[in-house]
């Protein structure tokens, strides 16, 4: 993401401008229909996500209503969830929680997936679906999560299990103000008027609750040794479990066998 005074920084495994590079179709409103903004979302890493850039509106066919005239549905209802680009599937938690609303899973899992295509696939996205009191739903596929975008800077899949006694990467300030003019777009920092150091903080706190330390510069080739050590160590304690898991499983074999003899 930049070059410090020690060198090259880590380059994260997506860019920036990937992530939030939405091509989307236009938005498609029923007559007369009001634009809604500023709706609450969900929480991911202790933020709330407004609304992104992906708005669309889709009627559900005469037949699909047809054949679950038996639900029962007034005023309609909000879902939330975190739906990955591209990756969208009829099983739970999404199909049932969609299914009881009449809408039709498979078309609704199309229409996401063709929206997000253009996404780097598997990136998690906070969805708001609304759905109406006519079976209609509109979809709301909001930017990245903080998450998401500290961890690929980091350089790393998984934040650490004891946050506070372990680190498990670390990012500079240049990381943290470019994830910041991504975020400071969401709804739910525009409309406390935040500056840009506020929300630099609030980052900071997503990633001290992931175990990221953040520095002012990053040395690569360092970098890159602190991960390797971290992997290896992580691996060798994931090694020395498995181990211990299997010799209690033999002390309970060997205890029932006894016991049975």
């Amino acid at each position: 993401m930049g070059t410090g005074a020690h060198g090259t920084l880590p380059t994260p495994r997506v860019r920036l401008s990937d992530v939030i590079a939405f091509r989307g179709r236009a938005r498609r409103r029923s007559p007369g229909r009001r634009k809604t903004e500023g709706r609450s979302l969900g929480r991911e890493a202790g933020e709330r996500f407004g609304p992104g850039p992906c708005r669309t509106e889709t009627k559900m066919s005469k037949l699909a209503q047809a054949g679950k005239a038996a639900l029962q549905i007034t005023g309609g209802g909000v879902i939330r969830s975190i739906i990955k680009a591209g990756q969208a599937v009829p099983g739970p938690p999404l199909g049932p929680a969609l299914g009881q609303y009449g809408i039709p899973i498979g078309q609704f899992c199309k229409d996401f997936n063709e929206r997000t295509k253009d996404l780097i696939s598997g990136i998690p996205l906070p969805t708001l679906i609304t759905i109406k009191s006519d079976r209609s739903y509109e979809l709301q596929i909001n930017k990245p999560t903080t998450t998401y975008f500290l961890l690929s800077a980091a350089g790393i899949e998984k934040g650490a299990s004891s946050p506070g006694h372990e680190i498990a990467g670390m990012v500079t300030l240049k990381h943290l103000y470019e994830i910041a003019l991504v975020k400071s777009q969401d709804t739910s920092f525009v409309i406390r008027d935040w500056p840009m150091e506020t929300v630099i903080r609030s980052l900071i706190g997503t990633a001290r609750s992931l175990g990221i330390k953040v520095v002012k510069e990053l040395n690569a080739e360092e970098y890159g040794v602190f991960l390797k050590e971290r992997e290896e160590r992580l691996a060798a304690e994931a090694e020395a479990r498995a181990a211990e898991r299997m010799a209690k499983k033999k002390e309970i074999i060997a205890a029932s066998s006894a016991t049975a003899a």
